[in-house]
Protein backbone atom coordinates (compact mmCIF):
# COMPACT_ATOMS: atom_id res chain seq x y z
CA UNK A 1 0.00 0.00 0.00
CA UNK A 2 1.55 3.10 -1.12
CA UNK A 3 1.53 5.88 1.20
CA UNK A 4 2.74 9.71 1.31
CA UNK A 5 5.59 11.77 3.25
CA UNK A 6 2.92 14.00 4.40
CA UNK A 7 0.16 12.24 5.26
CA UNK A 8 1.49 10.82 8.50
CA UNK A 9 1.51 7.35 7.73
CA UNK A 10 -1.72 7.45 6.12
CA UNK A 11 -2.15 5.09 2.92
CA UNK A 12 -2.37 7.75 0.17
CA UNK A 13 -6.22 9.00 -0.85
CA UNK A 14 -7.16 8.26 2.88
CA UNK A 15 -10.88 9.72 3.65
CA UNK A 16 -11.88 10.47 7.33
CA UNK A 17 -15.07 10.44 6.32
CA UNK A 18 -14.82 6.24 5.20
CA UNK A 19 -13.83 5.06 8.86
CA UNK A 20 -16.78 7.77 10.17
CA UNK A 21 -19.06 5.58 7.98
CA UNK A 22 -18.07 2.57 9.90
CA UNK A 23 -18.29 4.50 13.25
CA UNK A 24 -21.49 5.68 12.44
CA UNK A 25 -23.03 2.30 11.58
CA UNK A 26 -22.27 1.01 14.62
CA UNK A 27 -23.80 3.72 16.85
CA UNK A 28 -26.84 3.85 14.50
CA UNK A 29 -27.59 0.16 14.23
CA UNK A 30 -31.30 0.17 14.16
CA UNK A 31 -32.12 3.30 12.91
CA UNK A 32 -34.96 4.38 10.84
CA UNK A 33 -32.78 7.25 9.56
CA UNK A 34 -29.52 5.03 9.45
CA UNK A 35 -28.81 4.85 5.39
CA UNK A 36 -29.01 8.34 4.80
CA UNK A 37 -26.93 9.36 7.44
CA UNK A 38 -24.30 6.73 6.43
CA UNK A 39 -24.41 7.91 2.44
CA UNK A 40 -24.29 11.95 3.99
CA UNK A 41 -21.68 10.86 6.49
CA UNK A 42 -19.87 9.37 3.55
CA UNK A 43 -20.10 11.83 0.81
CA UNK A 44 -20.08 14.73 2.87
CA UNK A 45 -17.20 16.22 1.13
CA UNK A 46 -17.38 14.43 -2.65
CA UNK A 47 -16.10 11.15 -2.27
CA UNK A 48 -17.63 8.15 -1.44
CA UNK A 49 -19.57 8.11 -4.98
CA UNK A 50 -19.79 5.33 -5.92
CA UNK A 51 -17.06 3.77 -3.75
CA UNK A 52 -14.05 4.57 -1.53
CA UNK A 53 -10.61 3.90 -2.23
CA UNK A 54 -9.69 1.41 -0.03
CA UNK A 55 -11.01 -2.08 1.68
CA UNK A 56 -11.02 -2.13 5.45
CA UNK A 57 -7.35 -2.91 5.17
CA UNK A 58 -6.94 0.61 3.98
CA UNK A 59 -9.24 2.41 5.92
CA UNK A 60 -9.01 1.25 9.63
CA UNK A 61 -5.70 3.08 10.97
CA UNK A 62 -5.20 2.14 15.01
CA UNK A 63 -6.53 -0.54 17.27
CA UNK A 64 -10.53 0.49 16.07
CA UNK A 65 -13.11 -0.98 18.24
CA UNK A 66 -14.32 -4.18 16.83
CA UNK A 67 -17.87 -3.78 15.90
CA UNK A 68 -16.61 -0.71 13.77
CA UNK A 69 -14.10 -3.45 12.35
CA UNK A 70 -16.92 -5.82 11.20
CA UNK A 71 -18.98 -2.62 10.01
CA UNK A 72 -16.05 -1.59 7.95
CA UNK A 73 -15.34 -5.02 6.69
CA UNK A 74 -19.39 -4.97 6.13
CA UNK A 75 -19.10 -1.56 4.00
CA UNK A 76 -15.96 -1.57 2.03
CA UNK A 77 -14.98 -5.35 1.45
CA UNK A 78 -18.43 -7.25 1.12
CA UNK A 79 -20.35 -4.47 -0.75
CA UNK A 80 -22.58 -3.13 2.01
CA UNK A 81 -21.65 0.31 1.03
CA UNK A 82 -22.61 -0.22 -2.55
CA UNK A 83 -26.11 -1.60 -0.87
CA UNK A 84 -26.21 1.81 1.13
CA UNK A 85 -25.88 3.81 -2.06
CA UNK A 86 -28.65 1.61 -4.22
CA UNK A 87 -31.09 1.83 -1.04
CA UNK A 88 -31.04 5.92 -0.59
CA UNK A 89 -31.32 6.47 -4.42
CA UNK A 90 -34.82 3.73 -4.54
CA UNK A 91 -35.83 5.73 -1.25
CA UNK A 92 -35.46 9.08 -1.82
CA UNK A 93 -34.25 9.27 -5.59
CA UNK A 94 -30.96 10.00 -7.06
CA UNK A 95 -32.04 13.85 -6.91
CA UNK A 96 -33.35 14.24 -3.85
CA UNK A 97 -30.19 12.77 -2.22
CA UNK A 98 -28.39 14.80 -4.66
CA UNK A 99 -29.68 17.45 -2.93
CA UNK A 100 -28.86 16.69 0.33
CA UNK A 101 -25.55 15.78 -0.25
CA UNK A 102 -25.23 19.34 -2.09
CA UNK A 103 -26.98 21.18 1.19
CA UNK A 104 -24.44 19.23 3.65
CA UNK A 105 -21.57 20.24 1.61
CA UNK A 106 -22.77 24.17 1.54
CA UNK A 107 -23.23 23.76 5.00
CA UNK A 108 -19.76 22.45 5.80
CA UNK A 109 -18.05 24.96 3.72
CA UNK A 110 -19.88 27.78 5.53
CA UNK A 111 -19.01 26.70 9.02
CA UNK A 112 -15.59 26.08 7.83
CA UNK A 113 -15.22 29.47 6.11
CA UNK A 114 -16.42 31.00 9.51
CA UNK A 115 -13.39 29.49 11.27
CA UNK A 116 -15.68 27.16 13.43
Amino acid sequence: MARTQNSGGLPTRWRHEQLSVAIAATEMSGSDSRELVLRLVGTSHGYGRPVFPHTSDGLLICDEDAEVVQHALGLFDIGEWDEVIESTDERWGVWGCAYLEALLRAADGQVSGEGR
